[in-house]
Protein backbone atom coordinates (compact mmCIF):
# COMPACT_ATOMS: atom_id res chain seq x y z
CA UNK A 1 0.00 0.00 0.00
CA UNK A 2 3.03 2.29 0.38
CA UNK A 3 3.55 2.23 -3.42
CA UNK A 4 0.16 1.44 -4.96
CA UNK A 5 -3.30 2.98 -4.64
CA UNK A 6 -4.99 -0.39 -4.13
CA UNK A 7 -7.59 -0.98 -1.39
CA UNK A 8 -6.49 -2.98 1.67
CA UNK A 9 -8.54 -6.05 0.68
CA UNK A 10 -6.29 -6.50 -2.36
CA UNK A 11 -3.49 -7.47 0.01
CA UNK A 12 -5.49 -9.94 2.06
CA UNK A 13 -4.90 -12.85 -0.30
CA UNK A 14 -2.28 -12.80 -3.03
CA UNK A 15 -0.82 -15.61 -5.12
CA UNK A 16 2.88 -15.66 -5.90
CA UNK A 17 3.04 -17.75 -9.06
CA UNK A 18 6.55 -17.16 -10.37
CA UNK A 19 9.95 -16.46 -8.92
CA UNK A 20 12.85 -15.94 -11.32
CA UNK A 21 16.23 -15.22 -9.76
CA UNK A 22 18.95 -14.35 -12.26
CA UNK A 23 22.61 -15.16 -11.83
CA UNK A 24 25.23 -15.10 -14.58
CA UNK A 25 27.25 -17.84 -12.92
CA UNK A 26 26.55 -20.28 -10.12
CA UNK A 27 29.00 -18.55 -7.80
CA UNK A 28 27.61 -15.07 -8.52
CA UNK A 29 25.49 -13.16 -6.04
CA UNK A 30 21.85 -12.67 -6.96
CA UNK A 31 21.56 -9.62 -9.24
CA UNK A 32 17.89 -9.70 -10.31
CA UNK A 33 14.84 -11.18 -8.61
CA UNK A 34 11.40 -11.23 -10.24
CA UNK A 35 8.26 -12.07 -8.27
CA UNK A 36 4.90 -12.11 -10.05
CA UNK A 37 1.75 -11.73 -7.92
CA UNK A 38 -1.99 -11.99 -8.64
CA UNK A 39 -4.41 -10.09 -6.40
CA UNK A 40 -7.97 -11.29 -5.64
CA UNK A 41 -9.47 -8.90 -8.22
CA UNK A 42 -7.16 -10.13 -10.98
CA UNK A 43 -4.53 -7.41 -10.98
CA UNK A 44 -1.07 -8.60 -11.96
CA UNK A 45 1.92 -7.19 -10.09
CA UNK A 46 5.54 -7.83 -11.00
CA UNK A 47 8.13 -6.91 -8.39
CA UNK A 48 11.72 -6.73 -9.55
CA UNK A 49 14.71 -6.25 -7.29
CA UNK A 50 17.72 -5.06 -9.31
CA UNK A 51 21.08 -4.84 -7.56
CA UNK A 52 23.41 -4.05 -10.46
CA UNK A 53 22.72 -1.74 -13.44
CA UNK A 54 22.00 -3.25 -16.85
CA UNK A 55 22.07 -1.46 -20.20
CA UNK A 56 18.69 -2.85 -21.28
CA UNK A 57 16.76 -2.30 -18.05
CA UNK A 58 14.39 0.32 -19.55
CA UNK A 59 13.53 -1.98 -22.46
CA UNK A 60 12.91 -4.84 -20.05
CA UNK A 61 10.64 -2.67 -17.90
CA UNK A 62 8.42 -2.20 -20.98
CA UNK A 63 8.74 -5.75 -22.28
CA UNK A 64 7.70 -7.66 -19.16
CA UNK A 65 4.39 -5.85 -18.43
CA UNK A 66 3.57 -5.92 -22.15
CA UNK A 67 4.01 -9.70 -22.06
CA UNK A 68 1.69 -9.92 -19.05
CA UNK A 69 -1.02 -7.95 -20.89
CA UNK A 70 -0.60 -10.18 -23.96
CA UNK A 71 -0.88 -13.28 -21.76
CA UNK A 72 -4.29 -12.09 -20.57
CA UNK A 73 -5.47 -11.70 -24.17
CA UNK A 74 -4.19 -15.16 -25.12
CA UNK A 75 -5.92 -16.69 -22.09
CA UNK A 76 -9.29 -14.93 -22.49
CA UNK A 77 -9.31 -14.80 -26.30
CA UNK A 78 -11.30 -11.57 -26.07
CA UNK A 79 -10.40 -7.90 -26.54
CA UNK A 80 -11.90 -6.90 -23.21
CA UNK A 81 -10.21 -4.32 -21.02
CA UNK A 82 -7.27 -6.19 -19.50
CA UNK A 83 -6.63 -6.38 -15.79
CA UNK A 84 -4.30 -3.70 -14.52
CA UNK A 85 -0.66 -4.74 -14.88
CA UNK A 86 1.77 -3.18 -12.43
CA UNK A 87 5.55 -3.39 -12.32
CA UNK A 88 7.56 -2.27 -9.31
CA UNK A 89 11.30 -1.98 -9.91
CA UNK A 90 13.47 -1.59 -6.81
CA UNK A 91 16.90 -0.44 -8.00
CA UNK A 92 19.99 -0.11 -5.84
CA UNK A 93 21.48 2.41 -8.28
CA UNK A 94 20.48 5.58 -10.15
CA UNK A 95 18.11 5.12 -13.09
CA UNK A 96 16.44 8.44 -13.88
CA UNK A 97 18.22 11.12 -15.85
CA UNK A 98 16.90 13.91 -13.65
CA UNK A 99 17.46 12.95 -10.04
CA UNK A 100 14.69 14.72 -8.15
CA UNK A 101 12.97 11.95 -6.23
CA UNK A 102 13.27 8.28 -5.30
CA UNK A 103 9.82 7.20 -6.60
CA UNK A 104 8.75 7.48 -10.23
CA UNK A 105 5.50 6.23 -11.79
CA UNK A 106 5.06 5.78 -15.55
CA UNK A 107 1.60 5.26 -17.12
CA UNK A 108 -0.20 5.59 -20.45
CA UNK A 109 -1.54 9.05 -19.75
CA UNK A 110 -3.09 11.76 -21.93
CA UNK A 111 -1.91 15.22 -20.95
CA UNK A 112 -4.84 17.03 -22.62
CA UNK A 113 -7.75 15.23 -20.96
CA UNK A 114 -5.77 14.21 -17.85
CA UNK A 115 -6.86 10.59 -18.13
CA UNK A 116 -5.01 7.29 -17.80
CA UNK A 117 -5.72 4.56 -20.35
CA UNK A 118 -7.98 1.97 -18.61
CA UNK A 119 -6.39 -1.38 -17.87
CA UNK A 120 -2.98 -0.28 -19.08
CA UNK A 121 0.38 -1.06 -17.57
CA UNK A 122 1.93 0.98 -14.81
CA UNK A 123 5.61 1.03 -13.91
CA UNK A 124 6.87 2.20 -10.53
CA UNK A 125 10.59 2.76 -10.01
CA UNK A 126 12.16 3.07 -6.58
CA UNK A 127 15.75 4.34 -6.63
CA UNK A 128 17.22 3.39 -3.28
CA UNK A 129 20.25 5.76 -3.39
CA UNK A 130 18.04 8.82 -3.95
CA UNK A 131 16.58 8.82 -0.44
CA UNK A 132 19.33 10.40 1.62
CA UNK A 133 17.38 10.44 4.87
CA UNK A 134 13.93 9.45 6.03
CA UNK A 135 11.02 11.60 4.85
CA UNK A 136 8.69 10.06 7.44
CA UNK A 137 6.41 8.40 4.88
CA UNK A 138 5.63 4.65 4.81
CA UNK A 139 7.28 4.40 1.38
CA UNK A 140 10.35 6.27 2.56
CA UNK A 141 10.68 3.86 5.49
CA UNK A 142 10.43 0.87 3.13
CA UNK A 143 13.19 2.35 0.98
CA UNK A 144 15.35 2.74 4.09
CA UNK A 145 14.58 -0.88 4.95
CA UNK A 146 15.74 -2.06 1.51
CA UNK A 147 18.89 0.04 1.88
CA UNK A 148 19.73 -1.22 5.37
CA UNK A 149 22.94 -3.21 5.71
CA UNK A 150 23.43 -3.77 9.43
CA UNK A 151 21.17 -5.44 11.97
CA UNK A 152 20.97 -2.15 13.85
CA UNK A 153 19.69 -0.35 10.74
CA UNK A 154 17.12 -3.06 10.00
CA UNK A 155 15.88 -3.04 13.60
CA UNK A 156 15.62 0.76 13.69
CA UNK A 157 13.53 0.96 10.50
CA UNK A 158 11.39 -2.04 11.55
CA UNK A 159 10.15 -0.05 14.53
CA UNK A 160 8.49 2.50 12.24
CA UNK A 161 5.88 0.18 10.73
CA UNK A 162 4.24 -3.13 11.74
CA UNK A 163 4.50 -4.46 8.16
CA UNK A 164 8.22 -3.67 8.02
CA UNK A 165 8.66 -5.30 11.41
CA UNK A 166 6.95 -8.44 10.08
CA UNK A 167 9.28 -8.45 7.07
CA UNK A 168 12.30 -8.06 9.35
CA UNK A 169 11.19 -10.98 11.53
CA UNK A 170 10.80 -13.16 8.41
CA UNK A 171 14.28 -12.19 7.23
CA UNK A 172 15.75 -13.05 10.62
CA UNK A 173 14.00 -16.44 10.59
CA UNK A 174 15.25 -17.20 7.08
CA UNK A 175 18.75 -16.08 8.03
CA UNK A 176 18.71 -18.37 11.06
CA UNK A 177 17.60 -21.27 8.86
CA UNK A 178 20.39 -20.51 6.40
CA UNK A 179 22.96 -20.50 9.20
CA UNK A 180 21.63 -23.82 10.47
CA UNK A 181 21.84 -25.32 6.96
CA UNK A 182 25.43 -24.05 6.58
CA UNK A 183 26.32 -25.49 9.99
CA UNK A 184 24.79 -28.86 9.09
CA UNK A 185 26.63 -28.89 5.75
CA UNK A 186 29.93 -28.09 7.42
CA UNK A 187 29.28 -30.83 9.97
CA UNK A 188 28.56 -33.37 7.21
CA UNK A 189 31.67 -32.39 5.29
CA UNK A 190 33.78 -32.71 8.42
CA UNK A 191 32.26 -36.13 9.11
CA UNK A 192 32.99 -37.32 5.56
CA UNK A 193 36.57 -36.01 5.77
CA UNK A 194 37.04 -37.84 9.08
CA UNK A 195 35.61 -41.08 7.66
CA UNK A 196 37.89 -40.80 4.63
CA UNK A 197 40.98 -40.26 6.78
CA UNK A 198 40.24 -43.27 9.01
CA UNK A 199 39.25 -45.64 6.21
CA UNK A 200 41.54 -48.68 5.82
Amino acid sequence: MAVLDLPPEEYMEVSVFEQKPKQNFVEDRLTVLHINVHTPSGKVIEIELQILPEDNIWKRMLYHPAKMILAQEEHDNEYDTPNRVITIVIADFDLAVEKKDYHYCFRFYDENIKKTLPGSMEIHVLELPQLQETDGTPLGNWVLFFRAKTEEEFTCVAQTNPAINTAWNIIKALSADEKMRALALARDEARRALDASTAP
